[in-house]
């Protein structure tokens, strides 16, 4: 398994988010872990359409 790490911008609005992640090979899992509680759960929801995704709260653990 390789896990990635990518740094973005905090400015990105969610269609860049949304465009950056349709370029990238290879996703299943995503988490979204920045951001304002409301518009996280929004970008979560819009990227379930085609990856596995969530929204941990701090400290959680998952298995990928």
């Amino acid at each position: 398994m390789k896990i990635e790490k990518y740094h973005l911008s905090a400015h990105a609005d969610r269609q860049q988010l949304l465009s950056f992640a349709g370029r990238v090979k290879g996703f299943e899992n995503v988490f979204v872990v920045h951001g304002e509680p409301t518009r996280s759960a929004e970008l979560k929801e819009a990227l379930k359409e085609r990856y596995n995704a969530g929204h941990p709260e701090l400290a959680s653990v998952h298995a990928i």
